[in-house]
């Protein structure tokens, strides 16, 4: 009878040893990987979603390019045809040639983008542990006024990861419910008592972003001409702030620019204390021309070297991108300009604003853009809120109030508004057809329309499109015309408005009724 009581005591003492050691098990967890080397950035151990090992060799710490672009740099390239590595940050871009290819996966040593993305990088080879830290980020030590267990969760029965001898110093993340979270020498995260705590250091302080004063609203107009510059000697545009004249054309494959500059608009523009943003088109080169650009490193970056060339010799303010009618597949390539471009633009001071159609449309036309890329590189991405319809028709509106809300709505679903200027034409397109069949359509300035639709023929506001609509009969052809006039253009600016938009660009200078600069200036000013 004994041993059956004592046999059942010892089964109840085992069975409740392995409940506590069940219960207590998930305490014993390992917060770090075994058998490879652990990754921390910032504090935070990301080895477990590496998409590659990280590799050590000759005391250099390479990642892979994929696991690059998830924590630091999400353009960072590799140009295959000339062998290199292409990254960059706000304001420098640099071409890496220390990588390693090991089965189709670029590994880049950290070592050598470290001043790129302001980062210190360790490697504790006792441990096995790569330490990455944002030097634009807080960072706090301490040391233990006693030795102390370095636990792997908030809880005294859990994993030893590290010890501390009283005197030992670390990085301190956090404290909460009587522990604190820290970095050992080691590369270890794990917790102590917060009463083991010595004095909290302060190593850094977090960086703070810079803030714009700029408060009004960019007032942009396009300056179109095609050899000689208009002579605005005189001319004030009451709340214009910047001028884009179109002095740079691209006219070969190698990236040379024909230049149109001229001086005297430059000094106007200055003595105005107008922004000169000048345009830098494709618009003289053939589809295929643009492609060969695009897909070639050195044809792209010859191109920013001539560009940066025009920069410096007439002292501009910036350089509007307008480069259409490329095809789909480079849209991967065209970014890569503008993330090659803008750094370089931006050293000097120099703003990049990038011009761009509506997200919906044909492959030449409109998916030839990657407009959150486009975005994220440059200054300013320039929606160009016309043609909503070619000049072939369907007849109708070019630049309709729902179909810019709309296109605008699909913009803001990933671009910050900040980032959006707004194109608005001072043009429209009169339709011609004859027993409703489309014959033609020309193109009608704001300041002609009323020269055009006379005050006897009616003009009837459409609420959905913001316009007026007129139409009229003359020898045997039917006339339709959408207007763009104070009223449309009010409707368009209170876009810029609502939506706290960057600002305004008009298509193009000329073409408006004098007039309308006051409604502009007034709109833009709210």
């Amino acid at each position: 009878m004994f041993k059956i009581i004592r046999n059942v005591i010892i089964a109840v003492i085992a069975l409740g040893l392995v409940c506590f050691a069940l219960a207590i098990a998930p305490n014993y967890h390992l917060n770090y990987a075994k058998d490879k080397i652990n990754l921390l950035i910032n504090n935070s151990n990301v080895t477990m979603v590496l998409r590659a090992d990280v590799i050590i060799e000759n005391n250099k710490v390479y990642l892979g390019q994929a696991d690059i672009q998830n924590f630091f740099d999400d353009y960072i390239y590799y140009e295959e045809d000339y062998n290199l590595v292409i990254a960059n940050n706000a304001t420098k871009i640099i071409e890496i040639k220390d990588f390693k290819n090991i089965e189709d996966t670029i590994y880049v040593s950290m070592n050598e983008l470290d001043e790129l993305y302001n980062i210190e990088v360790n490697y504790i080879e006792e441990t096995k542990v790569v330490t990455i830290d944002s030097l634009d980020r807080m960072q706090q030590k301490s040391s233990v006024s006693k030795d102390a267990d370095v636990k792997s969760l908030e809880k005294f029965l859990s994993r030893t990861i590290d010890k501390l001898n009283a005197g030992d110093e670390f990085i301190y993340i956090s404290s909460e419910n009587g522990y604190a979270e820290i970095r050992t020498k080691n590369g270890r995260l794990g917790y102590i008592k917060e009463d083991k705590l010595g004095q909290i250091i302060m190593v850094r302080k977090a960086k703070v972003e810079e803030k714009s004063d700029l408060k009004e609203k960019i007032n942009l107009v396009w300056d179109n001409y095609y050899s000689v510059a208009p002579d605005r000697e005189g001319e004030i545009i009451e709340g214009l702030n910047v001028v884009s004249p179109s002095f740079f054309d691209v006219i070969d494959i190698d990236g040379n620019i024909y230049d149109k500059t001229d001086e005297n608009y430059i000094a106007w523009a200055k003595q105005n204390g107008y922004k000169i943003w000048p345009m830098l088109t494709n618009h003289e080169l053939r589809i295929a021309e643009t492609s060969v650009i695009m897909c070639d490193y050195m044809k792209r970056k010859a191109l920013i070297e001539n560009t940066l060339e025009m920069v410096e010799k007439y002292n501009l303010d910036g350089i509007n991108l307008d480069f259409e009618y490329m095809y789909q597949e480079d849209v991967d390539m065209y970014s890569r300009l503008v993330i090659e471009l803008a750094p370089r633009l931006r050293e000097k001071g120099v703003t990049l604003s990038v011009d761009v159609t509506a997200p919906d449309g044909s492959e030449n036309w409109s998916l030839c853009f990657d407009r959150p890329a486009i975005a994220n590189n440059s200054d300013y991405i320039v929606f160009m809120a016309y043609d909503q319809r070619g000049s072939d028709g369907p007849v109708g509106t070019i630049a309709g109030h729902d179909w810019v809300e709309v296109s605008l709505k699909k913009f803001l679903k990933d671009i910050k508004p900040e980032k959006i200027i707004l194109g608005i034409p001072f043009y429209t397109r009169e339709w011609e057809e004859q027993n409703g069949e489309l014959i033609s359509s020309s193109t009608v300035d704001m300041k002609s329309i009323d020269y055009l639709i006379t005050p006897d023929i009616p003009r009837v506001w459409d609420e959905n499109l913001k316009q007026y609509y007129s139409e009229y009969e003359l020898n045997g052809y039917t006339y339709k015309i959408w207007l763009e006039e104070e009223e449309s253009i009010k409707a368009k600016l209170q876009l810029i408005v609502d939506n706290d938009l960057a600002g305004a660009g008009f298509w193009s200078k000329d073409r408006e009724k004098p007039e309308i600069w006051n409604i502009i200036k007034e709109m833009l000013n709210k």
